[in-house]
């Protein structure tokens, strides 16, 4: 996994017109033929299923800017964040008849990113009916009502600090600091709660097949074009 940025960032490259030269694309896309796994575009964002989509539907939401976290964007992306959710929400109700959790492992300093796997933010949202944080227990969380709340106090207080956040089931949006994250903890805890137990790490379960089935699903709800 040492080549995951080899030629720059992953996600830049795959998010603005450089598919390429990214991870994806070099280990997966060609070998598996899959031409293209985006399945929404906006000005600020590319929406496409996550490497470990151990769901159907398991999205990624990727500024197309270089940034490290979703709490250190601007007011702008956050607004069209909302907008996003709002339509891919639908899109998981339509299709899979599941409500949704996001979540994020972020930072806002190069030098201590906690357990970010890629160092490009990028937000998790998959369909799910289980309530995620009765299950993380080790971590202390504040609650919000918003991503713009939650940002205005991460600067506010700890502008630099690693973090966790996740949006539950419930819509409260859920932030702790910490700063010894394991990688991937949210994903693990996730898929151990409504997936195969154990196979939560993307670097060893791929679950190419996941990808194809929720770019296939994405086509028929024609949820790229409601990015336009």
């Amino acid at each position: 996994m040492d080549n995951i940025h080899e030629n720059g960032c992953t996600f830049c490259n795959e998010c603005n017109g450089r598919k390429e030269l990214s991870y994806f694309e070099k280990a997966f896309a060609r070998k598996y033929g899959i031409p293209d796994r985006t399945v929404m575009d906006t000005p600020c964002f590319t929406v496409l299923p996550s490497l470990g989509s151990f769901v159907r539907g398991y999205l990624l939401i990727i500024p197309k800017q270089h940034a490290l976290s979703f709490l250190s964007l601007s007011h702008e992306h956050l607004s069209e964040l909302d907008t996003i959710e709002s339509k891919i929400a639908a899109f998981f109700k339509k299709i899979y008849g599941k409500k949704y959790i996001l979540f994020e492992h972020g930072s806002s300093d190069e030098s201590n990113v906690g357990g970010m796997s890629v160092v490009h933010a990028h937000i998790h949202m998959l369909p799910c009916t289980t309530a995620i944080m009765p299950y993380s227990k080790e971590y202390t969380y504040l609650s919000f009502d918003s991503f713009a709340e939650a940002s205005e106090y991460y600067r506010a207080n700890a502008f630099g600090r690693p973090y966790l956040l996740c949006k539950d089931i419930d819509g409260r949006i859920y932030l702790s600091f910490a700063e010894k994250i394991p990688s991937q903890y949210f994903r693990s805890l996730v898929c151990d709660l409504i997936a195969e137990r154990g196979t939560g790490n993307w670097k060893v379960y791929p679950y190419i097949d996941n990808i194809k089935h929720t770019v296939a699903d994405a086509a028929e709800y024609r949820l790229k074009s409601q990015g336009e």
